[in-house]
């Protein structure tokens, strides 16, 4: 009880209040499922026998994970299944085959030797001499007349196929190097040397034909280009669009997970559409079968047409 006179006391402050604790960390994000059905298999699948090696190449994962591509689609009800009692039954190492390849074939034939028996100055072998003899027949003209077209560019008489067919008889360096030096008169030499002789004498004679064969083939060429690239552009559009080629291309990457299991190549996460050429070269077991075989068989069997594409 207070006494008169006494000052009062105040009340002692009330602690502050402890902080709430902090929230509770989010739980971590679930496991991803299981990367692209086309691959199925890692490196410790077990196989019955040692299986031959299917030599493709291979995608970096940076390249397919996390990326739209036919690797990563999930389409599992369209998926083919990979029968493994099969391919290892032609493609296993259980029973070596060895073919050998005998390469006796020996030709009894030697190269045809060509002798003139004529005493003339000839600077180009026989064969180079008769090809140009036989190209300058079909023109009917004196060799300068043909020669001074060339000069000009002007050339109503070579189509682009005689320009070709005349870039292929040029001479080799050491022939050049002959008829550069020739230095005796040009009626001692045969119409074939001739010509030559008076063509390497044009300034950049080479590029002068090249530059011809290019003026009569372009736009031919350009609009030849164009139905190419617009029938390239179709064909992509489709592929593209194909489920059932994409599903037959996982089933290829599974089977060479499942060829390739423990080794370098094996657990790939997509490969280089150049490798699908590789199928054919990977042999089995029966003679006459490779693994291209293999793919549509196992392909045929399920209820996706691999054809419809």
């Amino acid at each position: 009880m207070m006494q008169p006179g006494c000052p009062s006391v105040p009340p002692p402050p009330t602690p502050p209040l402890p902080p709430p604790p902090p929230p509770p960390a989010p739980p971590p994000p679930p496991p991803p499922p299981p990367f692209g059905h086309g691959i199925g298999l890692t490196s410790k699948t077990s196989r019955s026998f040692k299986m031959r090696n299917f030599n493709w190449e291979t995608l970096p994962k940076k390249s397919v994970i996390g990326k739209h591509n036919i690797w990563t689609v999930d389409k599992t009800d369209e998926e083919y299944e990979l029968d493994t009692h099969h391919i290892e039954e032609l493609f296993s190492h259980k029973q070596d085959q060895q073919k050998v390849k005998t390469l006796t074939r020996q030709s009894l034939r030697g190269l045809p030797v060509s002798a003139s028996g004529e005493d003339m100055v000839s600077i180009l072998s026989a064969k180079r001499s008769m090809n140009v003899g036989i190209f300058l027949k079909q023109f009917k003209r004196p060799v300068k007349d043909v020669i001074e077209e060339i000069k000009s560019g002007n050339c109503p008489s070579f189509p682009s196929g005689k320009l070709k067919e005349l870039c292929k008889l040029l001479p080799d360096k050491e022939e050049e190097k002959q008829l550069v030096r020739f230095k005796g008169s040009l009626s001692a030499l045969p119409e074939a040397d001739l010509f030559i002789l008076m063509l390497i004498r044009t300034p950049s004679y080479k590029e002068r034909l090249n530059s011809m064969v290019l003026k009569e083939e372009f736009f031919p060429l350009m609009r030849e280009m164009k139905e190419f690239i617009g029938t390239l552009t179709a064909a992509g559009e489709e592929l593209l669009e194909s489920d059932s080629l994409h599903s037959v291309i996982r089933l290829v990457l599974k089977t060479g997970n499942y060829m390739n299991a423990g080794g370098y190549a094996g657990c790939a996460v997509g490969f280089k559409m150049a490798s699908l050429l590789k199928l054919a070269e990977t042999k089995a077991n029966k003679p006459g079968m490779n693994l291209m075989h293999y793919v549509v068989m196992a392909s045929t069997f399920s209820y996706i047409d691999p054809f419809a594409i």
